[in-house]
C-alpha cells in the first residue's frame, strides 16, 4: 500500500512549502486550481481525495468553498486537524468513497492519483459522487522531472520514486473511460515550469504538473 510511505513524514510534510521552491510549487498550482475552478462554475462543495495535511483544502475553504478532505493516512489527518482549518477530515480509501452519488460538486486530486494502487477505480469513484466535475493535478510524465523520477536523483526518493506520473493523453484516456456519457468537456494546462519561467497556467507542455478539469454532465 503506497499510501503508508506518507505516514513517517506527515509531522513535517507541511514545512516543505515553507522553502524556496515549495512556495514556487505552491504559487503554481494554487494558479492551477483558480484555473480549474474557472472551468467548474457554480462549484461551491469540495472533496479533496488524498488531502494530506489540508494544505490545498485550507486554500478552498478560503476562497469560501465547503471542503471536505479525505486521506486513507491517520497521521495525515492528525496533522490536518492539529491545524485547526476549516476543513471536515475524513479517514477513507479513495477506491470506495463514503458518500451518495453526486452528493458534492467537485473532487480534487493534487497530486496523490500517481500514488493510488488502482487510480481508474478512484476516479470512476470520484465521478459517482461528483455533480460537476473532477480536478486533477498530476505529475508530468513529460517533464523534466518526469524524466528525473524515472531514471534520475528522484527515482530513489522515498516518496517521488513511488510517483506513477501521467502524459496528457495518458490522463485524458483513463479519465474518458471511467466517465464515459457523462463527459462534457476537458480543459487541460501545465504549471510549475523550470526556475519558474512560465508562472501561469499554460498550454507549454513542460511543466513539471499537469491539470485537467473535467467537466461533467
Amino acid at each position: 500500500m503506497v499510501w503508508e510511505i506518507f505516514e513517517p513524514v506527515a509531522s513535517r510534510y507541511e514545512t516543505w512549502y515553507e522553502s524556496e521552491k515549495g512556495r514556487r510549487v505552491d504559487r503554481a498550482e494554487r494558479a492551477l486550481l483558480d484555473w480549474m475552478l474557472g472551468c467548474l462554475s457554480g462549484t461551491k462543495v469540495v472533496l479533496e481525495v488524498g488531502c494530506g495535511t489540508g494544505h490545498f483544502s485550507r486554500y478552498l475553504a478560503s476562497r469560501s468553498l465547503r471542503v471536505i478532505g479525505l486521506d486513507r493516512s491517520a497521521a495525515m489527518l492528525a496533522s490536518l486537524r492539529a491545524i485547526d482549518p476549516p476543513v471536515s477530515g475524513v479517514q477513507a480509501d479513495a477506491h470506495d468513497l463514503p458518500f451518495g452519488d453526486r452528493c458534492v460538486d467537485a473532487a480534487l486530486f493534487i497530486t496523490s492519483l500517481e500514488f493510488l494502487d488502482e487510480p481508474g477505480r478512484a476516479l470512476a469513484e470520484a465521478v459517482r459522487v461528483c455533480r460537476r466535475g473532477l480536478m486533477l493535478v498530476v505529475l508530468n510524465r513529460r517533464s523534466l522531472g518526469g524524466i528525473s523520477r524515472r531514471i534520475g536523483p528522484q527515482a530513489s526518493q522515498t516518496i517521488l520514486g513511488h510517483a506513477r506520473d501521467y502524459s496528457a493523453t495518458s490522463l485524458r484516456r483513463v479519465v474518458r473511460r471511467v466517465a464515459g456519457p457523462r463527459l462534457r468537456g476537458l480543459h487541460w494546462r501545465y504549471g510549475c515550469y523550470p526556475r519558474d519561467l512560465w508562472s501561469t497556467p499554460s498550454r507549454l507542455p513542460a511543466g513539471d504538473v499537469l491539470a485537467l478539469a473535467v467537466v461533467l454532465a
